[in-house]
Order: structure tokens, then sequence, then C-alpha cells
């Protein structure tokens, strides 16, 4: 798992600079004449490095391009299941799915408004810091996005011909389509954790790690719930 949140400093003449990193994972030899510091943990030691961290961090920012990718494709992944639960109360009429889809729509707001936090102090930090963020043609794709269109190539994600089908369902029909699209979007968000985690450097920051770990053990327990809510709707 992720260990505490690092940044790489390169001190010279008093002066700090951030290394300079692939974006391909290669290493790059650090100038010798620079003495390059990683922080070390609390009360241990800095440690000087002499090739730079194969992991993109954009400058000024805390988060990896891998952090930012994850962030940016979960905001999108959530704003499609709000679209979805924004369609429960006209179409269900079963109370017990009613009151669950409530209380996901609350975890779900909480969690956009988090990383919308997290996106904008990166944005922020990334200007500050005078670097370019290369994440910039992933966030115009998805540029003042509702929760439609057709995005499902991302793990989870209903096609617009999927939404168009629950859309127009009522009653039973709409409350099996809804959780079996539901259970499968949260599945989505699972692989997309899981994808995060292989990455070593990724989510370093604890904000980041805490939201992800979220996610996971949030999903897991909404999937439960609506597969027992799935089996006791009557099957037609």
């Amino acid at each position: 798992m992720p260990g505490p949140a690092r940044s790489v400093l390169a001190v010279a003449a008093a002066a700090l600079l951030l290394a300079g990193c692939s974006a391909s994972g290669s290493t790059q030899a650090l100038d010798p004449e620079v003495v390059h510091l990683q922080p070390g943990d609390p009360g241990e030691p800095n440690q000087v490095l002499t090739e730079a961290p194969p992991e993109e961090v954009f400058p000024g920012s805390v988060f990896t391009a891998a952090d930012v990718a994850f962030m940016r494709d979960m905001e999108v992944h959530h704003e499609q299941a709000l679209t979805m639960t924004a369609m429960v109360d006209e179409r269900s009429e079963h109370e017990d799915l009613r009151l669950f889809v409530q209380r996901m729509e609350a975890s779900q707001e909480g969690e956009l408004e988090q990383l919308e936090r997290m996106l904008a102090e990166h944005e922020e930090a990334v200007r500050r810091g005078g670097g370019e963020d290369h994440g910039a043609d992933h966030e115009s794709e998805h540029d003042g996005h509702s929760g439609d269109g057709d995005h499902s190539d991302m793990p989870g994600m209903l096609s617009d011909d999927q939404l168009a089908e629950l859309e127009a369902a009522e009653g039973d029909e709409f409350d099996r389509l809804f959780l079996v699209g539901m259970s499968r979007h949260h599945e989505g968000a699972l692989a997309m954790v899981g994808e995060l985690f292989t990455d070593e450097a990724a989510a370093a920051d604890p904000r980041l790690f805490q939201f992800a770990e979220h996610v996971d053990s949030d999903q897991r327990i909404e999937i439960d719930r609506m597969a027992r809510m799935y089996a006791e709707l009557p099957q037609g």
C-alpha cells in the first residue's frame, strides 16, 4: 500500500528545485553537482537520490499523473451514478429502494465534493509551480459533463442505450434494471480503485488514499445490499 506522501526536493545554492521525472516510468540520472534529497518518514533520515523517481509528479502538486487520471475518471463515474439515482423516485414503487438510494446519493455527492476540492488544489498547485498539467486533455474530454454520454469504455459505465432503457422502465422492471446496472457500476469503481493501488507511487497523499479506501469499502457494502434487494423482487 502507498506510504506517507513525499515530495522530491533538489537543493542547490539554497534554491529549491524539483527533480525532473519521465512519464514513461524510466529513471533519469541527476546532476552530481546538486544534492537531491527525498525527505524521510517521521524520525527517519533524508535520502540522497542519484536518480529521479520513475513516477511523474506534477510540479508543485502532491498528486501524480495516475492520481489525477483516477480522480477525473471517478468524477465522471460518480456523475453517472447520480444520473441513475435521480430516476428512482418517479419510477420505483419500493420505499426501501428509495431510502437506500437517498443514502447512496448523499455518499456520492460528498465524494464528488472531495474530488472537486482535490482536483482544484492540484490545478492551482500546478499553476503556482509553473508546470504543465499533462492531464488537461483528459479533463477537457469531460468538461461540463453531467453524467450523460457514452463512456462505456470506463469500468462499469452504462452506455447511452442502457441509460435510455433504464429511463423508459417503471415499477419492478425499473428496479431490476437499476439494481443490476448500479451493481455493475459499483464493481467498475472497485476495479478503478484496484488499478490505482497497483501503482506503488499512486495515492501517496493520505486524503486520496483514504478516499479510495472509503469508495472500496462503501461500495462493497452497497453491492451486497443491492443483491439482497434484487433477490426480494418479483422475477419477471
